[in-house]
């Protein structure tokens, strides 16, 4: 693609440049663009220039600007995490095949673009989620372009050579208490206990403001999601919705996150400034998820316990309620699932203990069967 880098920069830096020659009605005309601090930047505005101007060969078409369509039409229906994840997976895409064109793509294309993933040392997961999106690119460019290729079909996905299912971690009641006992910081006190308590997102719970909190009622509202991985074009932590409609819940408080909640209030109560529009978790500015790990390693090498994440706080929360009696679909309301099955897919074998519990509670029944 004709993309170019200029000598002289801009005062903020940008460099790069388009400049394509446009022929109509016999007139040709040259079109320089303005400067982006980006290759991809200048290649993708080209793409969009040419779109525009009707003047995109389809047997010329690349994957640059196959993504760059797709990108766009996606940007209206896609939540903004999941618009910037789909990005994530393309620019991954783009690093290989950028200026290859579409309907020339070659075996060799392909296979550097597995080779690439295979030196960044990616999951069988995620690669073959590259590959669906991959696909995902032909199947638009055919029907955006009228062109496509088969190459990707010629090959079969990545498959795990070590197929053994992780056993899902989580902490029992004994052993949380264990952890919590040495968390000497009031705000990782109290978001430790609401994940295990309640069973949160950490999404859920770095996004919650003091506002969401109801000390009258002892409750608190989930309504939104915040990532501090992404941020937004003005720089700020990404706010969204929660990740499904079910996940949109007010849910009770019991009296041990109540409590470490009312002590964190007081605590930042005592703050110039203070309102219920801070965030419960970090105050002014929610707390980046990279903190947050940190303190949870640092907390579990203290309690001398098994390492587990931080999601798996909310397995821990799942696994309390299972074993206390809890029916799948109060579980499901409580997590915030969409779905029942979710639940079920997820947390079967919690239920495995379950279903051998209510045997030998049907042996206990007596039944006089005439032989």
């Amino acid at each position: 693609m004709p993309t170019y880098k200029s000598k002289s920069k801009t005062k903020d830096g940008r460099q790069w440049y388009y400049s394509v020659t446009i022929t109509k009605d016999g007139v040709s005309k040259k079109y320089k663009s303005k400067k982006f601090h980006t290759k991809r930047e200048a290649e993708r505005a080209e793409s969009l220039f040419l779109i525009n101007q009707d003047k995109l060969p389809a047997d010329k078409v690349t994957f640059s600007q196959v993504a760059e369509m797709l990108l766009l039409q996606k940007k209206q229906t896609l939540k903004i995490t999941g618009y910037k994840k789909l990005e994530t997976s393309i620019n991954h895409i783009l690093n290989v095949l950028s200026d290859v064109e579409v309907a020339k793509m070659t075996n060799n294309d392909y296979l550097r673009f597995r080779k690439y993933l295979d030196d960044l040392n990616f999951s069988v997961i995620y690669k073959n989620k590259l590959l669906v999106t991959l696909k995902s690119l032909c199947r638009f460019s055919q029907l955006f372009f009228d062109v496509t290729t088969n190459v990707p079909d010629k090959f079969e996905r990545y498959t795990d050579n070590n197929p053994i299912k992780k056993e899902m971690n989580f902490y029992t009641l004994e052993e949380f208490t264990q952890f919590i006992s040495v968390v000497d910081d009031l705000k990782y006190q109290a978001l430790f206990i609401l994940l295990f308590y309640n069973g949160l997102r950490i999404g859920e719970a770095n996004a919650l403001l003091w506002s969401d909190i109801d000390f009258n009622t002892h409750q608190v509202n989930i309504n939104k999601s915040i990532s501090t991985k992404i941020r937004d074009n003005d720089g700020n932590y990404l706010v969204s919705t929660p990740k499904t409609k079910g996940s949109v819940r007010i849910l009770p408080l019991a009296n041990v996150p109540l409590k470490a909640l009312k002590s964190l209030y007081d605590y930042y109560s005592t703050y110039d400034g203070f309102n219920d529009s801070w965030h419960v978790f970090g105050g002014i500015k929610a707390i980046p998820e990279s903190n947050i790990q940190k303190a949870k390693n640092k907390y579990v090498r203290l309690s001398k316990l098994k390492n587990i994440r931080v999601h798996d706080f909310r397995h821990s929360c799942a696994s309390f309620l299972i074993n206390h009696g809890a029916n799948i679909t109060l579980v499901s309301q409580y997590l915030g699932h969409s779905n029942i099955s979710m639940t079920l897919n997820t947390y079967s074998h919690f239920y495995k203990s379950k279903m051998d519990e209510l045997v030998i509670e049907l042996d206990k029944i007596p039944l006089n069967i005439r032989t």
